[in-house]
């Protein structure tokens, strides 16, 4: 191809400056990977156009939508002169003092417990007083566990998809928990659908970063390995970090959100883009045995380079043909690992040979540097032997 052909002189004469333009476009589409958002909600990742989620969207704004948030009080080691019975008014008390500072805040809708039948002036004096009274109220043993070590208050909240409120939302309960005194022997706990989207939160976030440091140590390791040089690796790999620095980076700013289906991308873009490296420098080294850089670059960029471009750019189609899916996080995750191909088959065409090129001049130059080194030891060496021998 013609402009293969072209692109391989301008590689060889402007190599520094492919370089310095890909690191340019790094940092600028690198400001995108802080803009990286994660999405637990999983209302989010369903076709909300669909009747059944449409209907469910109309009964939320006629009857509000609720995230239940549970508070487990459960006596754990029951102490002398401690609660050994749930129904304690020590407990009851607890109950009371905590529904006053949750339903304070604007975020909290409603809270249920036994708390809720008592206010801080009618709570019972004693434990047989307050069995007495549950007793009378139908259902209320609902709240209650069989051996009555345990009872839960329920949150109510309307948090929509926001991940800044559920987290507010959490700040909230645990703040009024600290400031509540509980009494000896009690554990609370805290659960719910906005504590496990938080947690999902936390655990999407984390993995997305894992999953990606060991795919990059396990490609890396395996590339050295494989072409037992840790030079030729590096040539291999650097463009993959390239690639998927622009495709986290573009995500960020098309708000791309990060969800159970697309936070493994990175280690999936770097396991599927590597071998576009693997088949450039290799073919590089090959020609490179009998032919000079240039000629061996134009050789590799064209024969390669078009053979690579046909093998990514069907990879591309078939993962945007996920686009086309009704499900949302399967239309992110298309155009995700799409963006992430086409980003590390760009970085293997014009940044490798241009890396590859740049690492051999850099090894041409400081041999030439070494060998000029040794060449002034050998003439001062000469010259002192000839001065010694003359002053003999």
């Amino acid at each position: 191809m013609k402009v293969l052909e072209k692109l391989s002189s301008f590689q060889y004469k402007h190599a520094a400056w492919i370089l310095l333009i890909a690191l340019i476009i790094t940092t600028v589409l690198g400001i995108g990977i802080s803009k990286v958002s994660m999405q637990s909600d999983m209302d989010q990742m369903m076709p909300q156009d669909l009747e059944i989620f449409k209907v469910e969207d109309r009964i939320q704004d006629n009857f509000g939508g609720q995230d239940g948030s549970f508070v487990l009080i459960r006596i754990e080691e029951p102490e002398e002169n401690g609660v050994y019975d749930i129904r304690d008014p020590r407990i009851i008390e607890f109950l009371v003092e905590l529904k006053t500072k949750l339903e304070k805040e604007d975020l909290i809708e409603s809270t249920q417990s036994i708390g809720a039948m008592f206010t801080i002036d009618t709570i019972p004096p004693t434990l047989d007083y307050s069995k007495q009274i549950f007793s009378s109220i139908a259902g209320v043993n609902a709240f209650f566990n069989k051996d009555y070590s345990a009872t839960m208050m329920i949150i109510s909240s309307d948090l929509g998809g926001g991940e800044d409120k559920i987290k507010e939302l959490d700040s909230i309960i645990n703040e009024a928990l600290s400031e509540t005194s509980k009494p000896d022997g009690v554990t609370v706990y805290i659960t719910g659908t906005p504590q496990i989207r938080s947690m999902i939160l936390d655990l999407l976030a984390s993995d997305a970063v894992f999953t990606i440091l060991i795919a990059a140590l396990m490609i890396l390791v395996l590339l050295i390995i494989l072409e037992k040089s840790a030079t030729k690796a590096l040539l291999i790999f650097t463009p993959l970090l390239f690639g998927i620095s622009w495709t986290l980076g573009t995500m960020g700013w098309l708000d791309i959100q990060l969800s159970v289906a697309t936070v493994g991308i990175g280690a999936m873009i770097l396991g599927l883009g590597v071998e576009y490296g693997v088949f450039i420098v290799s073919r590089y080294s090959e020609e490179r045995e009998n032919k000079s850089s240039k000629k061996s670059l134009k050789i590799t960029v064209q024969e390669v380079g078009s053979s690579v471009l046909g093998s990514g750019t069907t990879t591309i189609m078939g993962f945007l043909a996920l686009t086309f899916s009704m499900m949302p996080m399967l239309r992110d995750l298309g155009l995700s690992l799409a963006l992430g191909i086409a980003f590390s088959l760009t970085a293997a065409i014009f940044i490798n040979p241009a890396l590859i090129v740049l690492e051999e001049r850099f090894e041409h130059l400081i041999t030439e540097k070494k060998h000029k080194r040794l060449t002034e030891k050998t003439k001062q060496h000469a010259k002192q032997k000839a001065l010694n021998e003359k002053n003999h």
